[in-house]
Protein backbone atom coordinates (compact mmCIF):
# COMPACT_ATOMS: atom_id res chain seq x y z
CA UNK A 1 0.00 0.00 0.00
CA UNK A 2 2.72 2.48 0.96
CA UNK A 3 4.97 1.79 -2.03
CA UNK A 4 2.61 3.83 -4.21
CA UNK A 5 1.83 6.51 -1.63
CA UNK A 6 2.47 10.16 -2.44
CA UNK A 7 3.19 10.85 1.24
CA UNK A 8 6.36 8.75 1.43
CA UNK A 9 9.49 8.55 -0.73
CA UNK A 10 10.87 5.41 0.93
CA UNK A 11 9.60 2.11 2.31
CA UNK A 12 11.97 0.31 4.70
CA UNK A 13 11.28 -3.27 5.77
CA UNK A 14 13.44 -4.95 8.41
CA UNK A 15 12.53 -8.57 8.91
CA UNK A 16 13.94 -12.04 9.52
CA UNK A 17 14.90 -14.51 6.84
CA UNK A 18 12.08 -16.52 5.26
CA UNK A 19 9.32 -14.00 5.95
CA UNK A 20 8.66 -13.26 2.27
CA UNK A 21 10.08 -9.73 2.19
CA UNK A 22 11.95 -10.20 -1.12
CA UNK A 23 8.86 -11.56 -2.84
CA UNK A 24 7.08 -8.25 -2.27
CA UNK A 25 9.17 -7.01 -5.19
CA UNK A 26 7.19 -9.08 -7.70
CA UNK A 27 3.90 -7.55 -6.51
CA UNK A 28 5.37 -4.10 -7.09
CA UNK A 29 6.81 -5.04 -10.49
CA UNK A 30 3.43 -6.41 -11.61
CA UNK A 31 1.70 -3.22 -10.47
CA UNK A 32 4.25 -1.01 -12.23
CA UNK A 33 4.15 -2.92 -15.51
CA UNK A 34 0.35 -3.14 -15.65
CA UNK A 35 -0.93 0.00 -13.94
CA UNK A 36 1.67 2.73 -13.42
CA UNK A 37 4.86 2.30 -15.46
CA UNK A 38 8.18 3.83 -14.49
CA UNK A 39 11.77 2.65 -14.81
CA UNK A 40 12.85 0.52 -11.84
CA UNK A 41 16.31 -0.48 -10.62
CA UNK A 42 16.91 -3.39 -8.28
CA UNK A 43 20.30 -3.49 -6.52
CA UNK A 44 21.47 -6.89 -5.32
CA UNK A 45 24.41 -7.71 -3.01
CA UNK A 46 27.02 -8.48 -5.70
CA UNK A 47 27.23 -8.90 -9.45
CA UNK A 48 27.10 -12.68 -9.02
CA UNK A 49 24.03 -12.65 -6.77
CA UNK A 50 22.34 -10.16 -9.12
CA UNK A 51 22.92 -12.56 -12.03
CA UNK A 52 21.73 -15.58 -10.04
CA UNK A 53 18.56 -13.79 -8.95
CA UNK A 54 17.86 -12.56 -12.48
CA UNK A 55 18.37 -16.01 -14.03
CA UNK A 56 16.47 -17.74 -11.21
CA UNK A 57 13.66 -16.00 -9.35
CA UNK A 58 13.03 -13.28 -11.92
CA UNK A 59 12.97 -15.67 -14.90
CA UNK A 60 10.47 -17.87 -13.06
CA UNK A 61 8.20 -14.88 -12.48
CA UNK A 62 8.43 -13.82 -16.13
CA UNK A 63 7.78 -17.36 -17.30
CA UNK A 64 4.85 -18.21 -15.04
CA UNK A 65 3.10 -14.82 -14.68
CA UNK A 66 1.57 -13.64 -17.93
CA UNK A 67 0.74 -10.28 -16.33
CA UNK A 68 4.50 -9.63 -16.04
CA UNK A 69 6.22 -11.82 -18.62
CA UNK A 70 3.59 -11.07 -21.24
CA UNK A 71 4.64 -7.40 -21.18
CA UNK A 72 8.32 -8.04 -22.04
CA UNK A 73 9.15 -6.75 -25.53
CA UNK A 74 9.86 -9.54 -28.03
CA UNK A 75 13.46 -10.27 -28.96
CA UNK A 76 16.41 -11.62 -26.98
CA UNK A 77 17.94 -8.16 -26.79
CA UNK A 78 15.06 -7.11 -24.52
CA UNK A 79 15.54 -9.95 -22.05
CA UNK A 80 19.12 -9.49 -20.88
CA UNK A 81 20.37 -10.60 -17.49
CA UNK A 82 20.74 -7.06 -16.17
CA UNK A 83 18.29 -5.14 -18.38
CA UNK A 84 14.67 -6.18 -19.02
CA UNK A 85 12.65 -4.05 -21.42
CA UNK A 86 8.88 -4.08 -21.06
CA UNK A 87 6.42 -2.42 -23.40
CA UNK A 88 6.29 0.67 -21.20
CA UNK A 89 9.32 0.63 -18.85
CA UNK A 90 12.71 -0.91 -18.02
CA UNK A 91 13.89 -3.07 -15.13
CA UNK A 92 17.59 -2.78 -14.32
CA UNK A 93 19.28 -5.43 -12.14
CA UNK A 94 22.47 -3.93 -10.73
CA UNK A 95 25.02 -4.33 -7.94
CA UNK A 96 26.56 -1.83 -5.49
CA UNK A 97 29.30 0.04 -7.30
CA UNK A 98 29.31 3.75 -8.02
CA UNK A 99 29.42 3.16 -11.78
CA UNK A 100 26.36 0.89 -11.72
CA UNK A 101 24.09 3.10 -9.61
CA UNK A 102 25.15 6.56 -10.85
CA UNK A 103 24.06 8.55 -13.89
CA UNK A 104 20.51 7.19 -14.01
CA UNK A 105 17.14 8.91 -13.71
CA UNK A 106 14.65 6.46 -12.24
CA UNK A 107 11.21 6.52 -10.71
CA UNK A 108 11.62 3.47 -8.50
CA UNK A 109 14.52 1.68 -6.79
CA UNK A 110 14.75 -1.47 -4.68
CA UNK A 111 17.70 -2.51 -2.50
CA UNK A 112 17.73 -6.21 -1.68
CA UNK A 113 19.45 -7.54 1.48
CA UNK A 114 20.79 -4.12 2.42
CA UNK A 115 22.87 -5.29 5.39
CA UNK A 116 24.92 -7.67 3.22
CA UNK A 117 26.13 -4.67 1.17
CA UNK A 118 29.18 -2.61 2.29
CA UNK A 119 28.19 0.53 4.20
CA UNK A 120 30.35 2.79 2.02
CA UNK A 121 30.22 2.46 -1.77
CA UNK A 122 33.52 3.52 -3.37
CA UNK A 123 33.87 6.39 -0.88
CA UNK A 124 30.59 7.99 -2.04
CA UNK A 125 28.27 7.02 0.83
CA UNK A 126 25.70 4.34 1.55
CA UNK A 127 23.86 2.48 -1.17
CA UNK A 128 20.58 3.74 0.32
CA UNK A 129 21.50 7.41 -0.04
CA UNK A 130 23.01 6.84 -3.49
CA UNK A 131 19.90 5.16 -4.91
CA UNK A 132 17.57 7.77 -3.42
CA UNK A 133 19.39 10.44 -5.43
CA UNK A 134 18.46 8.62 -8.63
CA UNK A 135 14.74 9.24 -8.04
CA UNK A 136 14.75 12.88 -6.90
CA UNK A 137 13.62 14.17 -10.30
CA UNK A 138 10.25 12.47 -9.86
CA UNK A 139 9.42 14.27 -6.61
CA UNK A 140 6.31 12.89 -4.88
CA UNK A 141 5.96 10.18 -7.52
CA UNK A 142 9.34 8.63 -6.68
CA UNK A 143 9.70 5.59 -4.44
CA UNK A 144 12.68 3.79 -2.94
CA UNK A 145 12.37 0.44 -1.19
CA UNK A 146 15.04 -1.07 1.04
CA UNK A 147 14.71 -4.45 2.74
CA UNK A 148 16.96 -6.70 4.78
CA UNK A 149 17.30 -8.76 7.90
CA UNK A 150 19.39 -6.83 10.48
CA UNK A 151 23.08 -7.60 10.14
CA UNK A 152 25.02 -5.16 12.31
CA UNK A 153 25.85 -5.27 16.01
CA UNK A 154 24.37 -2.84 18.50
CA UNK A 155 26.83 -0.01 19.12
CA UNK A 156 25.70 0.85 22.66
CA UNK A 157 24.71 -2.04 24.92
CA UNK A 158 23.58 0.37 27.66
CA UNK A 159 21.02 1.92 25.33
CA UNK A 160 17.47 2.41 26.59
CA UNK A 161 14.69 3.19 24.09
CA UNK A 162 13.19 6.67 24.21
CA UNK A 163 10.03 5.56 22.38
CA UNK A 164 8.14 2.29 22.35
CA UNK A 165 9.20 1.26 18.83
CA UNK A 166 12.72 2.67 18.65
CA UNK A 167 15.35 0.18 17.43
CA UNK A 168 18.75 -0.15 19.15
CA UNK A 169 21.57 2.10 17.92
CA UNK A 170 23.21 0.29 15.03
CA UNK A 171 24.04 0.66 11.36
CA UNK A 172 22.23 -0.68 8.33
CA UNK A 173 18.54 -1.43 7.96
CA UNK A 174 17.61 -0.66 11.57
CA UNK A 175 19.25 2.77 11.31
CA UNK A 176 17.01 3.47 8.30
CA UNK A 177 14.03 2.05 10.21
CA UNK A 178 14.68 4.55 13.01
CA UNK A 179 14.56 7.39 10.46
CA UNK A 180 11.03 6.31 9.51
CA UNK A 181 7.67 6.12 11.29
CA UNK A 182 8.66 2.84 13.03
CA UNK A 183 5.82 0.38 12.55
CA UNK A 184 5.64 -2.93 14.43
CA UNK A 185 3.40 -5.96 13.87
CA UNK A 186 0.79 -6.59 16.58
CA UNK A 187 -1.35 -9.64 17.29
CA UNK A 188 -4.56 -9.97 19.28
CA UNK A 189 -4.54 -12.56 22.06
CA UNK A 190 -6.98 -15.35 21.28
CA UNK A 191 -8.13 -15.43 24.92
CA UNK A 192 -8.19 -11.87 26.31
CA UNK A 193 -8.16 -10.02 22.93
CA UNK A 194 -5.48 -7.61 24.16
CA UNK A 195 -2.99 -6.64 21.43
CA UNK A 196 0.73 -7.35 21.78
CA UNK A 197 3.85 -7.54 19.63
CA UNK A 198 4.96 -11.16 19.30
CA UNK A 199 8.57 -11.59 20.36
CA UNK A 200 10.98 -14.47 21.03
CA UNK A 201 10.85 -13.60 24.73
CA UNK A 202 7.19 -14.65 24.74
CA UNK A 203 8.04 -18.23 23.73
CA UNK A 204 8.15 -20.87 26.47
CA UNK A 205 9.08 -24.55 26.53
CA UNK A 206 9.59 -27.30 29.15
CA UNK A 207 12.72 -27.24 31.30
CA UNK A 208 15.60 -29.55 30.45
CA UNK A 209 15.12 -31.53 33.66
CA UNK A 210 11.60 -32.49 32.57
CA UNK A 211 12.25 -32.98 28.84
CA UNK A 212 15.96 -33.58 28.07
CA UNK A 213 15.64 -33.80 24.29
CA UNK A 214 16.05 -30.41 22.56
CA UNK A 215 13.82 -31.20 19.60
CA UNK A 216 11.04 -32.52 21.82
CA UNK A 217 11.21 -29.42 24.00
CA UNK A 218 11.06 -27.20 20.91
CA UNK A 219 8.05 -29.10 19.57
CA UNK A 220 6.22 -28.21 22.79
CA UNK A 221 6.99 -24.48 22.50
CA UNK A 222 4.09 -22.06 22.89
CA UNK A 223 3.85 -18.28 22.63
CA UNK A 224 2.34 -16.81 25.78
CA UNK A 225 0.28 -13.62 25.91
CA UNK A 226 2.14 -11.02 28.01
CA UNK A 227 -1.22 -9.78 29.38
CA UNK A 228 -3.05 -12.93 30.50
CA UNK A 229 -0.49 -15.71 29.95
CA UNK A 230 -2.62 -17.64 27.47
CA UNK A 231 -0.48 -20.13 25.53
CA UNK A 232 -0.82 -19.93 21.74
CA UNK A 233 0.32 -22.94 19.72
CA UNK A 234 2.17 -22.60 16.43
CA UNK A 235 -0.28 -24.76 14.50
CA UNK A 236 -4.00 -24.13 14.39
CA UNK A 237 -6.41 -26.57 16.00
CA UNK A 238 -9.56 -26.74 18.12
CA UNK A 239 -9.78 -23.42 19.92
CA UNK A 240 -6.36 -22.35 18.60
CA UNK A 241 -5.80 -19.87 15.74
CA UNK A 242 -2.14 -20.85 15.31
CA UNK A 243 0.47 -18.43 13.98
CA UNK A 244 -1.37 -18.19 10.67
CA UNK A 245 -4.55 -17.09 12.41
CA UNK A 246 -2.69 -14.57 14.54
CA UNK A 247 -1.09 -13.09 11.41
CA UNK A 248 -4.45 -12.94 9.60
CA UNK A 249 -5.71 -10.48 12.23
CA UNK A 250 -2.38 -8.69 12.71
CA UNK A 251 -2.00 -4.91 12.43
CA UNK A 252 0.91 -2.59 11.69
CA UNK A 253 1.08 0.12 14.37
CA UNK A 254 3.27 3.23 14.13
CA UNK A 255 5.44 4.58 16.92
CA UNK A 256 3.31 6.84 19.11
CA UNK A 257 0.10 4.92 18.40
CA UNK A 258 -1.71 2.51 20.70
CA UNK A 259 -3.79 -0.43 19.48
CA UNK A 260 -6.74 -1.42 21.66
CA UNK A 261 -8.58 -4.72 22.11
CA UNK A 262 -11.57 -3.50 20.10
CA UNK A 263 -9.30 -2.71 17.12
CA UNK A 264 -9.30 1.06 17.54
CA UNK A 265 -6.04 3.00 17.33
CA UNK A 266 -5.27 6.13 19.32
CA UNK A 267 -2.29 8.44 19.74
CA UNK A 268 -0.19 10.70 17.54
CA UNK A 269 2.00 8.69 15.15
CA UNK A 270 5.66 9.46 14.59
CA UNK A 271 5.86 11.38 11.28
CA UNK A 272 8.46 10.85 8.57
CA UNK A 273 8.80 10.62 4.78
CA UNK A 274 9.96 7.00 5.33
CA UNK A 275 7.36 4.29 5.97
CA UNK A 276 9.41 1.85 8.06
CA UNK A 277 8.45 -1.64 9.23
CA UNK A 278 10.15 -4.11 11.57
CA UNK A 279 8.83 -7.68 11.76
CA UNK A 280 10.06 -10.02 14.50
CA UNK A 281 11.09 -13.63 13.84
CA UNK A 282 8.15 -15.34 15.58
CA UNK A 283 5.77 -13.87 12.98
CA UNK A 284 7.80 -14.99 9.93
CA UNK A 285 5.59 -17.05 7.62
CA UNK A 286 8.13 -19.73 6.69
CA UNK A 287 9.99 -20.23 10.00
CA UNK A 288 8.33 -22.25 12.75
CA UNK A 289 8.64 -21.58 16.48
CA UNK A 290 10.12 -25.07 16.75
CA UNK A 291 12.98 -24.07 14.42
CA UNK A 292 13.67 -20.89 16.40
CA UNK A 293 13.75 -22.72 19.72
CA UNK A 294 15.95 -25.58 18.41
CA UNK A 295 18.51 -23.07 17.13
CA UNK A 296 18.44 -21.14 20.41
CA UNK A 297 18.77 -24.19 22.67
CA UNK A 298 21.51 -25.70 20.50
CA UNK A 299 23.48 -22.44 20.58
CA UNK A 300 23.06 -22.14 24.35
CA UNK A 301 24.28 -25.70 24.90
CA UNK A 302 27.34 -25.03 22.76
CA UNK A 303 28.02 -21.82 24.67
CA UNK A 304 27.78 -23.60 28.02
CA UNK A 305 30.08 -26.35 26.76
CA UNK A 306 32.72 -24.30 24.92
CA UNK A 307 32.12 -20.62 25.66
CA UNK A 308 31.88 -19.96 21.92
CA UNK A 309 29.37 -17.32 20.80
CA UNK A 310 29.56 -17.94 17.05
CA UNK A 311 26.29 -19.88 16.87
Amino acid sequence: DEMESLYFNTVCFAGPARCGKSDIFFNWLAYAVNSDPGDLMLVHMTQNTARDWSQGDLRKALRHSTSIGGKVLPGKQNLNTHDIRFTNMRLLIKWPTITEVSGKTLRRTWIMDHDRIPLDIDGEGTIFDLTRKRTQTYGRHAMNVVESSPGFEVTNHRWMPTTKHEAPPTEGILAIYNRGDRRRWYWFCHDCSEPFEGDFKHLSWPEKEKVPDIVERAEMATLDCPHCGYSHTHDSGPGQPGKYGLNQRGRWIKDGQTLHADGTVTGDPYRSDIASFWLKGVAAAFVSWKELVVKYLTAMEEYERTGATGS
